[in-house]
């Protein structure tokens, strides 16, 4: 039980092998996704996020993900989480709009695990990727149909849907020998 305890109040993102300025790094990444949204909404200028929070999700992602998957990870459900409170509080403060852009970041922050996977294509040819491949397949089905007989945002829109997270459940599949740490950060995720 001590040792349960002991475990839960460790960093969010530490690991023993991280050396701190790895660590720092990570913690600046989170400290720059909470304080510049906090800013912009605490000047009453949260219509600045329909343009700065998608890049600033898409640059944090890019960083995690190259220095770390399991905080990747951890911000991706994060974003997934307070993504729409942000779009709201935009709209609030700027006027509504029928599709906001700040409600892209968790997709183009997701969307980024598929990019590790093109260099490792071949874990589709792994007979327990088999499911993955079964969606990405009628995922491309689908595409090709609506291509044909809707609008093209309306299939654009739904291939997002559908294809990040599938795609990010690849990339957590690819990278499963991470599954301790993956399970703590997506813990400390939904229980923070």
């Amino acid at each position: 039980m001590i040792a349960a305890v002991q475990q839960d109040r460790q960093p969010l993102m530490a690991s023993p092998a991280q050396p701190a300025e790895h660590r720092m790094q990570i913690y600046a990444v989170y400290g720059a996704m909470i304080v510049i949204p906090a800013l912009c909404i605490a000047g009453g200028q949260a219509g600045l996020l329909k343009l700065v929070f998608p890049v600033l999700s898409l640059i944090s992602g890019s960083f995690l993900l190259w220095r770390s998957k399991p905080a990747f990870v951890g911000l991706v459900f994060w974003l997934w989480f307070l993504t729409p409170f942000l779009g709201r509080i935009a709209d609030f403060q700027s006027g509504w709009t029928p599709s906001s852009p700040v409600e892209l970041a968790p997709y183009i922050t997701a969307g980024l695990a598929g990019l590790p996977l093109l260099t490792s294509l071949r874990i589709l040819g792994n007979r327990r990727s088999l499911p993955y491949v079964c969606a990405l397949v009628s995922i491309l089905y689908g595409l090709i149909l609506g291509l044909v007989s809707l609008p093209l945002f309306d299939v654009l829109r739904a291939l997002l849907n559908w294809i990040v997270p599938v795609l990010f459940g690849l990339f957590l599949y690819d990278n499963r020998e991470l599954y301790p740490e993956f399970r703590r950060v997506i813990e400390k995720s939904f229980l923070a």
